[in-house]
């Protein structure tokens, strides 16, 4: 009898063991697909050393889901070495269905009409207050107490100027707008004095910068191509995998990658200039 019993829960075992690689994917042949996913090199979130070696927070979670979901990832990389010309170019491929994924985008209407989101984030940004590290005058614990604060924000920007607004109205705090172009010309303005703090995304660090004030919240994502909405679908399936069997994985990528790491995500900026230039085509 005592034979029985242990046979029944050593089937018992084999069952759930079997159910969970059912669940959780296999690493069958048959199964693997490629997918080509776009690169853009970023301090933090995907990075390439002189050896030629990839590194970051979104690099390390794509090969992870990888891993889940059968996929060979083949990463492609822009023609440029700027910045906000290499995330235009990887988002126009990834539209125009010649990369299947990209990585790190928010979610937004206008961007949603011309991707496909999964409906599973894999990490959070929050919308940043930044002072100049060598202005001594302000930290998180006095920002409430100054008047009549100068911000430096930017026009287009919209989402995280209501943000703004929404948090300094709920901690009484009284600003005035320091309009700017561009992310480079909000940190010249609180260097020069011009504003005492500028808006920003988490993610990135600034340099230079030190955070005053963190709020709003956010998840990014991946993004597909609509072409291939089918993808978004693994990458979820891939997430909850993810998420059931290593719980601790987003908060240990993001220690790995980001911890004492504060600043202006560049995907936030770049990405709203090119919904801009669409709209004017």
């Amino acid at each position: 009898m005592k034979r029985k019993r242990v046979f029944a829960v050593f089937l018992a075992v084999v069952v759930l063991l079997s159910l969970t690689v059912t669940a959780f994917g296999g690493n069958s042949d048959e199964d693997h697909k490629s997918v080509k996913v776009a690169f853009v090199e970023q301090e933090g979130l995907m990075e390439k050393d002189e050896d030629g070696n990839l590194s970051g927070y979104s690099y390390d979670y794509i090969m992870k889901m990888a891993q889940y979901a059968n996929w060979d990832v083949e990463f492609v990389f822009p023609t440029t070495d700027s910045l906000d010309g290499a995330i235009v170019e990887m988002m126009d491929k990834v539209e125009k269905g010649q990369v299947d994924m990209i990585s790190g985008l928010v979610y937004n209407e206008a961007l949603a009409d011309m991707y496909a989101y999964p409906e599973k984030g894999y990490g959070y940004a929050f919308t940043t207050l930044l002072a100049s590290k060598t202005n001594t005058a302000i930290n998180g614990d006095n920002l409430a107490l100054r008047k009549n604060l100068k911000v430096a924000v930017m026009d287009m920007a919209d989402t995280r100027n209501e943000e703004l607004d929404a948090f300094c109205k709920s901690n009484n705090i009284e600003y005035t707008e320091v309009k700017c172009k561009s992310a480079e010309a909000q940190l010249e303005a609180i260097k020069n004095g011009k504003a005492d703090v500028m808006v920003s995304l988490s993610l990135l660090p600034l340099a230079g910068t030190k955070v005053i004030a963190s709020f709003a919240d956010r998840p990014f994502y991946f993004a597909c191509s609509k072409d291939y909405s089918q993808l978004c679908r693994e990458i979820d399936k891939a997430i909850e995998s993810i998420e059931y069997v290593e719980p601790d994985y987003r908060k240990d990528l993001h220690d790995k990658y980001f911890s004492d790491k504060e600043g202006e995500c560049a995907f936030s900026t770049a990405s709203q200039t090119y919904i801009e230039k669409k709209k004017r085509n």
